[in-house]
């Protein structure tokens, strides 16, 4: 992980931002970071299709046993996530997902930062981006 990557990531962290980033990173170094600042770390290595990658984020997330698998179940589960100082998502694998499944997951990701309640960030690991961020770290803090 780049030194400016480390600075740009501690720095969103600190600032108890909220948002979905692409940062290049070396995934147990942002783990690292995110301990270190007190934050929630949860390591999302998804691929393979829909059903798969609800499954990983049953036990990446820790989510209930009500868990439907599902979209709508998801985006309910996380808005329950309230960790303090916040929770750190270090997603890695999304290029290996179909298109559909990607998308709808950053969406998901995007409405739980947005709409709170903890901060709640989401590093996808650069190189792996077929979509974008509405918000990029790079742009709003340097």
């Amino acid at each position: 992980m780049s030194g400016a990557s480390r600075r740009m990531l501690a720095r969103a962290v600190c600032d108890g931002a909220s948002g979905v980033f692409v940062l290049q990173l070396d995934p147990l170094v942002a783990a690292e970071e995110g301990e270190r600042l007190g934050w929630q770390v949860v390591r999302l290595d998804a691929t393979g299709d829909r059903a798969a990658f609800l499954a990983q984020c049953r036990r990446s997330f820790q989510l209930p046993d009500w868990f439907g698998g599902n979209w709508d179940a998801l985006a309910d589960s996380l808005s329950d996530i309230q960790h303090r100082p916040g929770s750190l998502v270090i997603w890695s694998g999304s290029g290996e997902l179909d298109r559909e499944t990607r998308d709808t997951a950053a969406e998901i990701f995007r409405e739980r930062a947005e709409n709170g309640p903890e901060p709640f960030v989401v590093v996808q690991l650069r190189g792996e981006h077929p979509w974008r961020s509405t918000k990029d770290v790079e742009d709003e803090w340097f």
